[in-house]
Order: structure tokens, then sequence, then C-alpha cells
């Protein structure tokens, strides 16, 4: 399809709501993690450099109503820009899930912190209070899960993949040979600046995503026409290679996942270039797969 196919098709599905929320996750720590919405990795942090770094969830968020976060909490990087074996009695990690909306003059209302996590020193009493008799040891300990729900109001309800199949049942060979050439003609599309394939490819991912955001028309086709003009010099798509398939939404989501570098948890569609300061930089894009109900093809779904 062409760039004003793509916008034609997405803006007969879009459909606009006075009320727009969003929700945002703001995370401050030093180690490694993976955050999930609905088991829906949200974002994956295996760099040395930690921080403080907000994002928005709503694309995860399929309709309202009760939501699961699942936090997975990793050790950090080490003086010597070596990940330590395990988590340390020094780690600090927290987060907050925040509440906003855009309000008519285009500006987000002042955000409502729903939900908030820090990751605790101290065991705690009978009252649900810290004991600071007792500090927790995580020093033996080479990742923390925590699980929490949260309640989402959103005006939209995306089909995401609330009607997929288990890919589980799929022989994990024939799967992963699936995958891998659904992967292949994506990023030769991409190499090859077969942008009106690719972004086909992509297109009712970025349909939902756009409904999730709540993009206007412009911003759309911001997007859509982003990539025509972007001339990524000297431009080298990163090898398939030491990867692991990843299967996330109960099953039905499917990605492989670089299982070390500066890309470790991240997308297998990763490319290095250099900007327009003569830096080389890598970076991904997200390429996950599911099967529709009642399908036998791979499609994507974010």
């Amino acid at each position: 399809m062409t760039t004003e196919e793509r916008l034609s098709s997405i803006s007969n599905k879009i459909k606009k709501y006075d009320y727009q929320p969003l929700y945002q996750i703001k995370v401050k720590t030093q180690n490694c993690y993976q955050i999930l919405v609905n088991d829906f990795p949200v974002y994956t942090y295996f760099d040395k450099i930690g921080g403080e770094i907000s994002f928005n969830i709503n694309s995860a968020i399929l309709k309202s109503g009760v939501q699961t976060l699942k936090i997975k909490i990793y050790p950090s990087y080490n003086s010597q820009n070596i990940q330590n074996e395990y988590l340390t009695n020094k780690d600090f990690f927290s987060l907050e899930i925040e509440q906003t909306s855009w309000n008519k003059n285009g500006n987000l209302e002042k955000p409502e912190t729903i939900l908030e996590y820090e990751l605790p020193k101290y065991k705690t009493n009978n009252n649900d209070e810290p004991d600071y008799q007792q500090p927790i040891d995580y020093s033996e300990q080479n990742q923390l899960i925590k699980e929490f729900t949260f309640t989402a109001k959103v005006p939209y309800e995306l089909k995401g993949w609330s009607e997929s199949e288990d890919l589980s049942k799929i022989d994990k060979e024939v799967l992963l040979k699936n995958v891998l050439q659904y992967y292949h003609k994506t990023i030769d599309a991409f190499k090859d600046k077969d942008f009106d394939y690719f972004n086909t490819l992509y297109l009712k991912a970025d349909t939902e995503w756009y409904q999730a955001q709540y993009f206007s028309e412009s911003v759309r086709a911001n997007y859509q026409k982003a990539l025509y003009q972007n001339s990524f010099n000297s431009l080298e798509m990163l090898p398939l290679k030491n990867y692991k398939l990843s299967y996330y939404c109960n099953n039905t989501v499917i990605a492989l996942e670089s299982l070390s570098g500066h890309n470790k948890g991240n997308s297998m569609f990763s490319y290095q270039f250099v900007n327009n300061s003569g830096a080389k930089v890598i970076e991904w894009n997200n390429l996950f797969l599911h099967i529709p109900k009642g399908s036998k093809e791979l499609e994507i779904i974010r």
C-alpha cells in the first residue's frame, strides 16, 4: 500500500474521543529490568547506565478494567562494565504508574499516581510496617519478580492479542523457522528501503498504536512518512545470531530477542548507522508477532 492508501485505511479505523487518558510508568534505578503490562514487555533495559526514565503504556492496555503489572529486576553492572551475577543490598529500584489525559487545549493534565513500588530494604512486621531489625538480603538472588494489578479506564478497545492463537501448541522448531523467515523479510524490506512494503507489514500494529496514543491525522502522517525522509547513512543491519525465542501474553505473542550486547533483551531487528553528527548509533525496532485466531500466518502485533 502507498502512504496515501495506508493513511486512508488508518483514518477509517481511528476513533476520536473527548476523554483521552494516558498511562505512564516512571522508573528510577541503576539495575537492569523488564516491565510487563498484561504480560506484554513495555520496556526492557540491560544497559550499563542507569538513571530515570518514563514511558507510555497505553498500547499494552487493550480495554478498560483491571490490568496486570510484572516487574523483573536484575543485577546491575559493576565498575568494570560487567553485569553482576547477583543483586546487592545497595540496589535501588522505584516505579510509579501515573494517569493523565489530554485536555481540549492539547495539554496534558496534572498526573495522578495510581501505583507506587520501591524495592524494600527491610522485612515487614505483623502490621505490614518495616522491621528495621530485619534487613532483606538480596545478595544471593539473581532476579526479583514482583506482580501487581491496577485499574485503567480508556475509551478505546483494541483487539491486540485477545483473539490470537496459542503459539505454545505449535512445534517450536517449525515456529522458529517461520519466525526467522518473517524477521528476514521485514529486515530485508527495511535494508532495501522498500518502505511501502515495510510499513504495510506494520499497518495493523501501527493503527492500534495510533489509536491508543490518540494521535492526530497530521502526527499519523508524519510517522508514516518518516522513513522516506531518513537517509540512514552507512546503514548496517546487525546479524540474526545469539538470540532466544520469547513468548508473551499467555503464549500468544512471540519475538526473537538478543541474549547479549547493547541490545540484550530487545528485538533482533537491530541496525547501526551514522547519524548527522558522524557518530555510530545502534537502534532496534519492535517486532512482536502473533497468529490471528483462525489463521495460520504470522502477523506483526506490535
